[in-house]
């Protein structure tokens, strides 16, 4: 009995040193990877050591506040929708699916139990990969003469096969980069008569790997495409259009980008059988949850220290905290050329 207490307690001194070692080691890397700009806030363990730059404790009531966000069934925009409505705000959950965005309007009120209304949460069906439909859509908005606070482009498509929207453009960036731009410019007006307003591009630090061709007339060719480029070339241009926006917009409405890091959600259905595996499996343990992750855009969407400071035009990583992003990021001259010709193609195509 002694000799079996004895290995027992041997084996168990063993798994404290291992766990020891393990946090040690959690404690160390996350520090030394938000040194890497491309791994900058990326994972929880990043702030082991560092503070956030936005609390949820810093969020105003919301109470008369009208936010927009695309995509908000599930992951990102699931989680900024919930804590939206959790203080006050009504949330337009504007969703490809209507019948997924019941379903997670309906989990929305469950957990928050009392904290938030139905009439709170409108779902609203929009589908990106169609800029028709992206034009209606906006005029429906504009013709209601419903009034928006701000506006959360969250909405995406990452790493899937080679496939043509009906407008002809690759579906990573037709639905990611052109098809929010054109949804903001047709929005603006009701922007613009809020007497304070944002818009957020949720961007990604997937921007980092953007491949070196960067003439956009080329991003629609099947002959060179690669599923981890074009996403990364989208985010870039998501980084783009708010720099360039927050150029040309009146005073009243501030516009950013931020990466939300790696979130739980559905963005992975793409990935190859066991690479896909390997990220739902983690993602529970390893990446930032659906209510953190809405830290970074709402600290970006309605934070009172962007207002105090007038705070436009910038890039942030989790939590809240700015970044100078890429190289390319901070290419003036590549960020205007694309917001042009991106510009160009939706007059060219009759959408603006």
């Amino acid at each position: 009995m002694l000799r079996y207490l004895s290995s027992m307690a041997a084996k168990l001194m063993i798994s404290v040193k291992v766990a020891a070692f393990v946090a040690l080691l959690a404690i160390l890397l996350g520090p030394v990877l938000d040194l890497v700009p491309a791994a900058r806030g990326v994972l929880p363990i990043n702030h082991l050591l560092v503070p956030y730059g936005f609390t949820e404790k810093e969020i105003p009531n919301l109470t008369g506040k009208t936010f927009l966000v695309t995509g908000a069934n599930s992951g990102i925009g699931w989680g900024t929708t919930k804590i939206l409505a959790k203080h006050g705000a009504t949330v337009y959950m504007a969703c490809r699916s209507v019948e997924k965005c019941e379903k997670a309007k309906k989990r929305i009120i469950d957990q928050l139990k009392g904290l938030a209304r139905s009439d709170q949460l409108i779902c609203e069906e929009l589908d990106l990969s169609s800029l028709k439909e992206v034009k209606r859509y906006a005029q429906a908005l504009k013709s209601s003469n419903r009034a928006i606070n701000s506006l959360i482009l969250n909405a995406g498509v990452m790493y899937p096969p080679f496939e043509l929207t009906e407008d002809g453009l690759e579906l990573t960036w037709g639905v990611n980069h052109v098809a929010h731009m054109l949804l903001t410019l047709e929005l603006l007006p009701l922007l613009s008569k809020a007497s304070k307003a944002t818009i957020v591009a949720v961007g990604s630090n997937a921007h980092h790997v953007s491949g070196d061709n960067d003439d956009i007339s080329q991003f629609n060719d099947p002959s060179t495409y690669n599923v981890v480029v074009q996403y990364g070339r989208s985010k870039l241009a998501n980084i783009f259009f708010a720099q360039e926006l927050a150029k040309k917009v009146g005073p009243n409405i501030l516009i950013s980008s931020m990466n939300p890091g790696g979130v739980r959600g559905d963005l992975y259905r793409h990935l190859p059988f066991g690479l896909r595996q390997l990220a739902e499996f983690l993602q529970d343990y390893v990446f930032w949850s659906e209510e953190q992750s809405a830290l970074t855009v709402i600290g970006c969407a309605w934070n009172p220290k962007v207002f105090e400071k007038h705070i436009t035009g910038r890039y942030y990583v989790p939590v809240w905290r700015e970044d100078a992003g890429s190289l390319k990021v901070r290419n003036g001259t590549l960020s205007k050329l694309w917001y042009d010709e991106t510009e160009k193609l939706l007059r060219t195509k009759g959408f603006l």
